[in-house]
């Protein structure tokens, strides 16, 4: 018996046009490591939830009904990981916000080097294509 060649058939759809965008290699990295807007916002996020929960409790229950001094500890425990966990997403979103465009304008900066052509047609009017 004779080796039968298996062959896959190739089928290419032509391309009006193709551009080709030249980067540097600082916005190469910006686009290899990504944006880092999504970290923040989700610690930003997270904190505040947990600086919100542990003020409920703060506010809900009565640490003050005895003179018992593990109970000025707890509530000192809880204020101080209210206070800190508020000042962290406070943070963290602050972060987020100052960040949230840059890997939005990079991709803008690689774009908007692309040169206008102007294509001239017969009827004398010129279009611009991208």
């Amino acid at each position: 018996m004779a080796e039968e060649k298996e062959t896959i058939g190739v089928r290419r759809a032509k391309l009006d046009s193709l551009k080709i965008f030249e980067i540097t290699e600082n916005e190469l990295d910006t686009l290899e490591k990504g944006s880092n807007d999504s970290i923040f916002l989700n610690f930003g996020i997270f904190l505040l939830s947990t600086s919100i929960s542990f003020f409920i409790v703060l506010l809900t229950v009565d640490f003050f009904y005895t003179d018992k001094d593990d109970l000025i500890i707890k509530f000192i425990t809880f204020l101080c990981v209210t206070i800190f966990t508020f000042l962290a997403s406070i943070i963290c979103l602050i972060a987020w916000w100052r960040n949230k465009d840059d890997f939005k304008s990079v991709l803008k900066d690689i774009k908007d080097r692309m040169e206008v052509e102007k294509v001239e047609t017969d009827d004398e009017e010129s279009t611009a294509t991208e």
